[in-house]
């Protein structure tokens, strides 16, 4: 394992741990995204962390309260264009 990946894995170790911390404690407790709400989604809601926008949704199944994260990208990227990659990315 060189050294560059093993910062990466690092570094994504440590975001996930913030994240599971941020939306354990408050999952209803962060917005639901501006820029997705312009598009006309309004299921998802974003965190912001350590310079990355993580994108996810609340659901109740069964009375136990579910958390899925779908998307999390840099703060510098766009939103749209990575739905749309997304969107192409799925097998139909």
């Amino acid at each position: 394992m060189t050294q560059g990946f093993s910062l990466a894995a690092q570094r994504i170790n440590t975001l996930i741990d913030v994240i599971q911390d941020k939306l354990l404690s408050t999952p209803l407790g962060y917005p639901v995204s501006p820029q997705l709400s312009e598009l006309g989604v309004l299921h998802y809601r974003e965190l912001n962390a350590d310079g990355y926008r993580i994108f996810y949704e609340v659901m109740d199944a069964d009375g136990v309260t579910v958390i899925v994260v779908v998307l999390v990208i840099s703060g510098k990227q766009s939103v749209e264009q990575a739905l749309i990659r997304y969107c192409l990315l799925q097998p139909i």
